[in-house]
């Protein structure tokens, strides 16, 4: 019962301080210039005053991925890519010529997207520009390896079902 009345006591100062500020507002703007011609000037003011941006460019970003780092990359993305053909070779041989139903499709189409873009890393690798590589890709592996995974048992599962 208390804290019904904490909040309607709450609620009420929220309302009676939002009527005193629009009054003010109101009555600042009807004593002077029309509201359109203020806010035209002040529009005015923060278009001039508007910084022009940079982007600041350290010297990790500069020297890229190194060489050493980036054939590493290349050479985990291919094993992975590899693992995750095979996978998708079963999985379409599994599937050829069967009717599937909307969750095994939803679930065949999410494990396509994350297969090719697990080929599409090579690419992304060799022209990543900055020094955080192998943070960065480590990162990428992980999660479409492990989305690769889980959907291939998913639809393992679901696929005991069809005939």
């Amino acid at each position: 019962m208390e804290i019904w009345l904490v909040v309607a006591i709450g609620v009420g100062v929220v309302l009676i301080g939002g009527t005193i500020l629009i009054s003010k507002k109101g009555k600042k703007a009807s004593s002077g210039e029309s509201p359109t011609s203020l806010k035209e000037e002040e529009y005015e003011i923060i278009e001039e005053e508007a910084p022009v941006p940079s982007i600041a460019v350290s010297e990790e970003e500069e020297t890229g991925c190194p060489e050493e780092i980036k054939k590493q990359l290349l050479n985990k993305q291919k094993r992975i890519f590899k693992d995750a053909h095979k996978v998708y070779i079963v999985l379409t041989n599994l599937l050829k010529n069967k009717n599937l139903p909307p969750e095994l499709k939803k679930e065949f189409e999410t494990f396509m997207r994350s297969y090719s873009r697990l080929k599409e890393l090579e690419e992304e690798i060799q022209v990543y520009p900055f020094g955080d590589c192998d943070r960065v890709f480590e990162l990428k592996f992980n999660f479409y390896n492990k989305l690769v995974k889980e959907t291939a048992q998913k639809i393992m599962v679901l696929a005991k079902t069809l005939k």
